[in-house]
């Protein structure tokens, strides 16, 4: 467990120190700006679309906070840099224009009494002007007796953020160098949070973990084209990689975060129209690349961020109506969803927003960055850990059940062993009665007597005992699960013939033939169910009444064919069983307790059924009763 909170702690750590050396990065630039140096930036309020030089400098220009953002549009936009020069004696001043992925931009500088035009932005073909990494830097002459005017030309293909430093050149510690520093150390972070997930789903592969390597290192391209890593070391004519790769990741990052947020309800039953929502997710990212490669960028950008806002809501919303998920585990996915909502929400307005500096924005949005990741990687974390701790209380009761049925089976083993011992103990006193019996019957010369007739009852008596007993070990093998099937060829009717020879009432017993019918099951088992049927039809239906027999042959599609043997017999409807508990051991309906028997006939015949993959069932109809039993082929 430390373990695990070492690691988490650790890339939280990476995370605050990011924050901290990006801070530092600032400090370090605002100070090379005021070595002497003011400048103010100020914004042309024309919403004319074309404007040259000429006529741009003419313009009427507002500062930040007076200016209209025009939010998701690809958009031209003109600044106006006014520089005091120092009284160092610096000459020049570098200019760092950012982001990396702005389209086009264009520095105008007054020098040798005419405007000189320098170039930027990833449209541009050519190496030189693809900048640094992370923007764009240009170097102007400084003029100390008058104010600096420099003319900058933006092109945005969609949201419209950028910024401008200016700092002294050749700088102690610029901006450049810090912010290097600073994208080094998110890169790193982020590829160190990218190597944990690969290497936990190396230990312990799960789907959430499998999907998140997919992300991060999408994330990680992002970052790369997004800042200009990949392209500054390509030839020109590989300049549309950051053209059209960094928007169409930035797309399938946020396919890939509904991805992950499906895996996380995949074991359960999430509701239908959260399947339909993540479906229609992954249209309207695959709608967006195609946008991006249509030039569409600000239409594409517009639907990732409804995607953006939007997917958490709806992600939370199922999480909540699903079924299944604990009651901690669901609070800690929606509270994780709505937290990471919320800095979407806050990313998306420090974008958007006039009225928040643009190194906060920077920092926002490289926080944002790492509240995904977190967040999911703290939701598997504790995942886990509840799982451990169900794992820990199922293997408990696993080991108490496993206890408590090894006890059991012992008690059954047992009672078995009593069962046996007692049928075996009651069975030789009885056979030594049956012989003595004999014996005496051997002796009487007049066998109308009465002596003679009181012998023939204890006789009887004594085969019924004997039958309860063999009913009884029957029962116990049966209950034990011990007894093993033999499988053989039988033939039903010529079955059913010889089952009623065997009768002592056979006369009354009447067999309807429907030809040759063969199944295989074991013939032993199968006639000491029709044998107990056939004795209770024999002993409760009406005196002299004909009891009938015949064999159906049940037809089915997607199954064997079974075989139903139907013994139907007359009753007096006061004699009728109960029939929820006809096939409950010992019992006996009220009017029969004077009859000879012990309730585990019908018991037997049920249990013997489902041992052979068959059933038995009971109907009745007015004045009679049938007996069902069904048996496979």
């Amino acid at each position: 467990m430390w373990t695990r909170i070492f690691k988490y702690g650790l890339i939280f750590f990476s995370g605050l120190c990011i924050a901290a050396c990006n801070g530092k990065a600032a400090a370090t630039a605002i100070d090379s700006q005021h070595r002497g140096i003011t400048s103010q930036l100020s914004y042309c309020a024309s919403d004319e679309v074309g404007l040259d030089l000429e006529r741009a400098m003419t313009c009427h220009y507002v500062a930040r906070s007076e200016f209209p953002r025009k939010g998701i549009q690809a958009s031209e936009q003109w600044l106006r840099l006014e520089v005091n020069a120092p009284i160092n004696g610096i000459d020049s001043i570098a200019i760092h224009i950012g982001p990396y992925y702005l389209r086009d931009i264009r520095f105008f500088e007054f020098k040798n009494q005419q405007w000189h035009e320098k170039i930027g932005g990833i449209k541009n073909e050519e190496v030189e002007k693809r900048g640094n990494v992370g923007n764009y830097t240009f170097i102007a002459d400084l003029n100390k007796d008058k104010n600096n005017i420099y003319y900058v030309k933006l092109q945005s293909g969609g949201l419209n953020n950028f910024y401008v430093k200016t700092e002294a050149w050749p700088p102690n510690l610029g901006f450049t160098v810090n912010q290097q520093i600073g994208l080094g150390i998110h890169i790193g972070a982020i590829s160190l949070i990218t190597l944990f997930a690969i290497v936990s789903y190396l230990m312990n592969p799960n789907q959430v973990m499998g999907r998140l390597i997919f992300a991060m290192t999408c994330l990680v391209l992002v970052i790369l084209t997004g800042n200009g890593l990949l392209t500054r070391y390509f030839e020109s004519n590989y300049f549309w990689i950051n053209l059209y790769l960094f928007n169409w990741l930035i797309c399938l990052r946020q396919g890939l975060w509904v991805w992950i947020g499906q895996a996380f309800l995949t074991p359960y039953k999430a509701p239908k129209w959260y399947t339909f929502s993540c479906n229609l997710a992954y249209l309207i990212t695959a709608i967006s690349c195609i946008l991006v490669a249509l030039d569409k960028t600000a239409i594409a950008q517009t639907l990732i961020i409804f995607l953006i806002v939007i997917h958490p809501v709806f992600q939370a919303l199922a999480i909540a109506l699903t079924p299944g998920i604990s009651k901690q585990v669901r609070r800690i996915l929606i509270a994780a969803y709505l937290i990471a909502d919320v800095f979407l929400f806050l990313a998306i307005y420090a974008v958007t927003s006039k009225s928040w500096e643009n190194d906060l924005v920077l920092y926002i949005l490289r926080l944002t960055d790492f509240v995904g990741p977190l967040l999911i990687l703290t939701m598997i974390a504790i995942q886990n850990k509840l799982t451990r701790h169900e794992l820990t209380d199922s293997t408990s009761k696993l080991m108490g059940f496993t206890i408590k049925s090894d006890f059991e089976s012992k008690l059954l083993n047992e009672r078995r062993v009593l069962v046996d011992m007692l049928i075996h103990e009651l069975k030789n006193p009885l056979a030594s009665i049956n012989m003595a019996i004999g014996s005496l019957k051997m002796s009487l010369s007049d066998t109308s007597s009465a002596e003679n007739r009181r012998l023939h009852n204890i006789s009887q008596s004594i085969e019924s005992m004997d039958t309860i007993l063999e009913k009884c070990s029957l029962m116990n093998t049966l209950e034990q699960e011990v007894k093993k099937i033999k499988l053989t060829n039988v033939n039903l009717v010529n079955f059913l013939r010889d089952v009623i020879q065997q009768q002592p009432d056979k006369h009354r017993l009447k067999l309807i033939e429907s030809g040759a019918l063969t199944i295989q099951t074991d013939a032993n088992l199968l006639t000491i169910v029709v044998e107990n049927i056939l004795e209770n039809a024999l002993k409760y239906s009406l005196i002299d009444s004909v009891i009938l027999i015949e064999v159906l042959k049940t037809e089915t599609t997607n199954s064997p064919d079974k075989f139903e043997i139907v013994v139907t017999n007359k009753i007096d409807d006061e004699w009728a069983p109960d029939p929820s508990q006809l096939f409950n051991r010992f019992y006996r309906h009220p009017l029969a307790r004077q009859t000879a028997g012990s309730g585990l006939g019908l018991y037997l015949v049920k249990e013997i059924c489902r041992l052979l993959d068959g059933s038995i069932r009971y109907t009745r109809t007015t004045g009679s009763v049938k007996f069902h039993i069904e048996v496979s082929t």
